[in-house]
């Protein structure tokens, strides 16, 4: 089991997002978390990478409490791709996705030559390796995310939790880092808990689907079972189908322009 939520409940002033909310999440899958804005997805994934508490209920991770982790055990064990990433120092890219290492490296010590090749290996893998020099702060918006994600893949953590981290790429880039993170759940048996706007990327490459409305949890299991026309009308009140795509080898969505589903 990665985690373990308990009738969580959580609010910001004047707005309650969740009451009750209860999940498990069982390690080695690809989960994908769908639905509309202001339903609580970005918040879930706040709770489970510890940035916010829940004001009642548990989280645990593994068979810990999630507050009783020390901070930098909890940075070797879990990855943060943020939906937004704002830094004003003049880091360069290289040193951003170096970044991803200090967990793993000892107090007052240099990276080592793995850490080096490790940040390497992925920098090329994630086609960053062409702006390893220049400031973080000098690029584009999607460039700026893969390299947060290439930061990511370099703390090689059991576990990424990713909010819409691919929702500022071109598709041929994102294609590649979502398809770079599938391997790690297939090869290594990472757990991957992503927030995805794309409905139709989350089930090319999700064997888990997660779908919120208002708070709660609608519907949740594998993608073949879940992923239906029925629970996309529910959740985004739309007119949809969904049918099996060879040419991805998974349920696709289609959607109607002409109006909204009864």
């Amino acid at each position: 089991m990665a985690f373990r939520l308990d009738h969580i409940a959580f609010g910001f002033p004047g707005r309650r997002v969740f009451t009750d909310l209860s999940l498990i999440l069982e390690t080695g899958h690809f989960y994908g978390i769908i639905g509309p804005n202001g339903c609580g997805k970005t918040t879930l994934l706040d709770l489970m990478a510890r940035l916010r508490q829940p004001s009642a209920g548990q989280i645990r991770f593994g068979e810990q409490e999630l507050t009783a982790i020390a901070k930098k055990k909890l940075a070797r064990q879990i990855a943060l791709v943020p939906q937004n990433f704002y830094i004003n120092f003049p880091f360069t890219a290289h040193e951003v996705v170096m970044m991803g290492r200090y967990p793993h490296i000892p107090r007052f010590s240099a990276p080592s030559s793995e850490d080096t090749r490790t940040v390497q290996a992925v920098m090329e893998s994630t086609d960053t390796e062409q702006f390893s020099d220049r400031l973080i702060t000098e690029l584009s918006g999607g460039e700026r995310q893969r390299v947060v994600f290439a930061r990511a893949l370099a703390q090689n953590t059991p576990v990424m939790i990713l909010d819409e981290a691919t929702s500022n790429m071109d598709i041929n880039h994102a294609l590649n880092l979502l398809s770079l993170t599938a391997d790690r759940v297939n090869k290594k048996g990472t757990t991957v808990i992503a927030v995805f706007q794309d409905i139709n990327l989350a089930a090319m490459f999700c064997d888990q689907l997660i779908f919120m409305k208002d708070g709660c949890i609608s519907a949740q299991g594998p993608t073949n079972s879940v992923f239906s026309a029925d629970t996309v009308a529910s959740i985004f009140h739309v007119k949809a189908m969904v049918r099996f795509e060879p040419f991805v080898d998974a349920n696709q969505a289609l959607f109607h322009p002409g109006g909204l589903a009864e």
